[in-house]
């Protein structure tokens, strides 16, 4: 499994290398360019008079070659495309692009290249950029797309044809891998929240102070009186909001006053209304 997985991406070398080609091929010169097409035209047309037995005199071999340069010329642009095509789609094919999203992922790579191609064709002396040569270019990708897919569909129905059971068992174990692998996210994600909220309910609970003999400060009996030794604001009612607070942040401010009205009231009442004198 590790080999294959090493092995997948060098399958792009042969992609690699032809883009180098096209590159060379384009950073010629037009003289050095015609004279390359002259001679494969020539050697066309010396196969076709050796195979054809057509006793062609010299003159006869230039005239052909010259007249079938334009055609050799655009016919290599294709051909240079077609196999680029080929070198580009079978690498995707291999990485599991398939059907439409292979013909469109392969065949926009190659057309761009194209286009830079001829973007560099015009920066070179005697060369230009033509549309009519993108064109060409397209026309050997899409064959050379729709040769690999027809390649890929018939090794799958033949050579790598799967069977069925194992498809289905193989799909199965990929659907719940998925699974797996989302509700543990999701699981991670409430652990991460129950701790968030847990420190921030610590951060809001009220700081309960200590007394001397070790109790809290708000746990007294005498209900709305400080309790001696305790921090201030803190009372032994046990009303918890009058105990000191602590803000999110670590911030503690004192609670609310407590109401010592009914308190005040009680010690400047006067006890004639209790103890009354005897007759």
């Amino acid at each position: 499994m590790r080999l294959r997985t090493f092995l997948k991406p060098l399958s792009f070398i042969p992609a690699l290398l032809l883009m180098y080609m096209i590159f060379s091929f384009s950073a010629q010169e037009a003289d050095v360019s015609s004279e390359l097409s002259y001679r494969v035209s020539r050697r066309i047309v010396q196969t076709a008079d050796h195979v054809l037995n057509m006793d062609l005199e010299e003159y006869q071999i230039d005239n052909y070659a010259v007249r079938i340069n334009g055609i050799t010329r655009k016919l290599a642009h294709m051909g240079e495309y077609f196999l680029l095509a080929i070198a580009v789609s079978f690498p995707l094919y291999v990485y599991g692009l398939h059907g439409i999203l292979l013909v469109l992922v392969a065949g926009m790579f190659c057309v761009a290249f194209a286009c830079s191609d001829e973007y560099h064709q015009s920066l070179v002396a005697g060369r230009a950029a033509q549309l009519r040569d993108v064109g060409i270019d397209s026309v050997g990708i899409l064959f050379g797309i729709i040769l690999v897919r027809i390649i890929g569909w018939t090794g799958r129905m033949t050579v790598f044809r799967q069977d069925p059971y194992e498809a289905e068992q193989r799909r199965i174990a990929k659907t719940r891998r998925k699974y797996e692998k989302r509700m543990a996210a999701r699981e991670r994600e409430l652990e991460r929240s129950y701790e968030q909220f847990t420190q921030d309910m610590q951060d809001m609970r009220p700081v309960e102070s200590s007394r001397h003999d070790g109790s809290a400060g708000y746990q007294g009996t005498s209900p709305g009186r400080p309790d001696e030794g305790a921090a201030p604001g803190t009372y032994r009612s046990g009303q918890r909001q009058n105990a000191p607070v602590r803000r999110p942040g670590g911030r503690i401010v004192p609670g609310p006053e407590p109401d010592d009205s009914a308190d005040q009231l009680a010690d400047d009442m006067p006890f004639s209304h209790i103890f009354k004198p005897k007759d």
